[in-house]
């Protein structure tokens, strides 16, 4: 589980630091450009945080609150994220004269709480999952 946390760290750090040059790149109308800013932040940074997430969250839960834990801790903050994002994102365009920065810094923003919470998650070494007790 350390090794996942640390994984899902590097990719919600990479998420940041390409947040506003993979903005700026899609701005200049270059379809290779875009498309190569989508495979590289979906692949390296959403994938990456993704793949350690699927192994982490089954662990945060004991064995008797598992499914319904994971079911509501990730999907309903990707509702409560992802869902509104794009709502935002426009809002942010709009308030701001389609200004690409705006909606990059919010991205930013995003990563970096990602990246900060991945240091209050227990860790889960050690642990015997299927007892009660254990459970985060």
């Amino acid at each position: 589980s350390e090794m996942c946390i640390r994984d899902s760290r590097y990719g919600a750090l990479f998420q940041a630091i390409i947040a506003l040059p993979a903005f700026y790149l899609v701005t200049l109308g270059n379809v290779t450009l875009v498309w190569v800013v989508m495979v590289v932040g979906i692949s390296l940074g959403v994938q990456s945080m993704l793949g350690p997430q699927c192994a982490l969250l089954p662990e945060l839960f004991g064995s008797q609150h598992r499914f319904t834990g994971v079911a509501l801790s990730r999907e309903l903050s990707a509702v409560l994220a992802g869902g509104f994002a794009p709502m935002i994102g426009v809002a942010l365009l709009a308030a701001t004269g389609h200004s690409w920065l705006v909606p990059a810094i919010y991205s930013l923003v995003l990563a970096l709480i990602s990246f900060g919470t991945t240091f209050f998650t227990p860790e889960t070494n050690g642990r015997d999952l299927l007892l009660v007790e254990d459970a985060s």
